[in-house]
């Protein structure tokens, strides 16, 4: 099946791929060919594609998942490879955001940054 993963500004993969493994909040999900078409939407969590040769890790913050027509198509609000993540300045990040949440008025704004972080931390981790 053929696979797409966007940002609003850029495309990070395009190819073929046998696997895409993602996360909505009911859970983790795979898609596989055939595929029934679905609509989802993504949590923040890792995003999986497996191709042939490789599997190619990224980090979402949120989006959507489509299948249609033998393609996946992921348009994300947020997306990082994993490979392009710096562990030192997430782990950093994540204590500055859990050091700013008691005091902060957008608590639900710092959690779910805080929810991309720890994304990118298990992206990264995952990808060896």
């Amino acid at each position: 099946m053929r696979c797409r993963v966007s940002s609003s500004t850029e495309t990070l993969f395009e190819g073929d791929a046998t696997m895409v493994v993602g996360r909505s909040r009911l859970g983790e999900f795979a898609v596989m060919d055939p595929h029934a078409p679905l609509l989802a939407v993504l949590d923040a969590a890792p995003l999986r594609v497996k191709t042939p040769e490789r599997e190619v890790i990224f980090a979402v913050r949120g989006g959507l998942l489509r299948v249609s027509d033998n393609t996946v198509t992921v348009l994300a609000e947020a997306i990082v490879r994993a490979d392009a993540v710096d562990l030192l300045r997430v782990d950093a990040d994540i204590r500055k955001t859990e050091d700013s949440l008691p005091k902060a008025e957008d608590k639900e704004g710092l959690l779910r940054e805080l929810r991309y972080l720890r994304a990118q931390r298990r992206a990264k981790e995952r990808s060896g």
